[in-house]
């Protein structure tokens, strides 16, 4: 039997189909609970960083206040994640970035939510930019409509073949997350800075050039297609240096960013925001290159310290710790660490090179393994995202098709 097809808008209740806040304000401590893109992962709500906002802009968004089981969506940015309200939530509001649908009593809810995880591919996804998906286009949705019980069976299948899954998947991130956690012990081992037979001093003295620099005038719209690299805090992870979104600027701009010049051997380290206290390497095909106010540039005196020797010790728990409470110190809302207490910061490092080259050699080849492990268990994970999706696409096709 084929099943009829029915727009969601006609399967809604008076509620409809409707976004949430649109400016969710400063985060409050003691407020409505607020639902955010982010929140929702791997299809259920993840309760881990929940936003809170104000009683009184609840209120004003009333409409789109939960009542605990609509099925939720992800409508700008990262399009198609979906997930149920948990009754717990029951009160709570969501961001303009979700969208709400309430069905009738002729949709099981989790028999929609598994619909609209098998036809993400299919959205009708907006936005060159930045995705999104309109709240018009959701209502002309059209989903297959099979009988209660079967959408009741075609549920407690999908269930039972995805608990089984999941449970491999959490076993593979528990063992990704084991081998980075494997470096960062072997790490922490070498930097404790009980190192009695090592010599110490401040970032000034075995430095040429600690420095940031600026964002050209205009901001992203003076950025160029091509051109000189302006690295930004986006740019600079621990360890590794991320091309994503590398801006370039031209010869004028870059003149007026001379003092940053950046050099092969320089060490970045992120001074601001989330991302402060990140460091690595540049990487010699980003130059010619300069760098923001958000990124510090520190050159190494090479015939004493060995740059990747201190970019592993800024990485270990006891550096990482010690950056993090001096961007921390000033008391304020946003961490930023000033190229003075960088200058300051006492660092521990062999006298001998040939010392230092050991200990990057052993540090290299644990990287190296635990990245490798890393890696396998994420394909592990990926292989198993996919075979729940293969399952999902077969019990519907096939069970619309009967």
């Amino acid at each position: 039997m084929i099943w009829k097809t029915v727009s969601l808008e006609e399967l809604t209740t008076k509620r409809a189909i409707c976004y949430g806040v649109l400016k969710p304000g400063e985060r409050q401590t003691d407020g409505v609970p607020l639902l955010r893109v982010k929140d929702i992962n791997q299809n259920v709500v993840d309760t881990s960083d929940i936003y809170e906002i104000t009683e009184e802009l609840s209120a004003e968004f009333k409409r789109s206040v939960l009542n605990g089981g609509e099925v939720l969506i992800s409508v700008q940015g990262t399009v198609g994640r979906v997930a149920l309200c948990p009754p717990e939530f029951k009160g709570a509001n969501v961001s303009r970035t979700i969208a709400i649908i309430e069905p009738d009593e002729r949709v099981n809810r989790s028999y929609l939510r598994y619909w609209l995880l098998s036809i993400t591919d299919k959205l009708p996804i907006r936005g060159a930019t930045r995705a999104s998906l309109n709240i018009g286009d959701i209502r002309k949705l059209q989903i297959p409509l099979p009988p209660l019980p079967e959408q009741e069976r075609i549920v407690a299948k999908l269930d039972a073949a995805f608990a089984e899954i999941d449970e491999a998947i959490e076993v593979a991130s528990n063992k990704e997350k084991n081998a980075e956690k494997l470096f960062e012990n072997y790490l922490s081992n070498i930097f404790q800075t009980n190192n009695q037979d090592w010599k110490s001093d401040n970032l000034e003295n075995i430095t040429s050039k600690i420095g940031s620099g600026a964002t050209p005038r205009g901001g992203q719209a003076s950025y160029k297609k091509d051109g000189i690299s302006l690295i930004r805090s986006m740019n600079v992870h621990d360890m590794y240096f991320k091309y994503k979104n590398l801006a370039k600027i031209d010869n004028e701009q870059a003149s007026k960013l001379s003092n940053v010049t950046v050099q092969e051997n320089d060490i970045l380290l992120n001074i601001t925001g989330a991302s402060v206290a990140r460091c690595c390497l540049v990487e010699r095909d980003v130059l010619p290159a300069r760098v923001n106010q958000h990124v510090l540039i520190i050159r190494v005196k090479i015939e004493i310290v060995i740059p990747k020797f201190i970019v592993y010790g800024l990485i270990s728990k006891p550096y990482k710790d010690k950056l993090l409470t001096v961007g921390n110190s000033g008391g304020a809302t946003r961490q930023a660490i000033t190229k003075t207490q960088i200058e300051d910061f006492i660092f521990y490092y062999p006298k001998s090179k040939e010392e230092q080259n050991n200990l990057i050699t052993k540090l290299d080849s644990v990287y190296l393994h635990t990245q490798n492990l890393a890696e396998i268990y994420k394909k592990q994970i990926k292989q198993h995202v996919q075979l729940k999706l293969a399952i999902l696409y077969q019990e519907l096709q096939s069970s619309e098709a009967a």
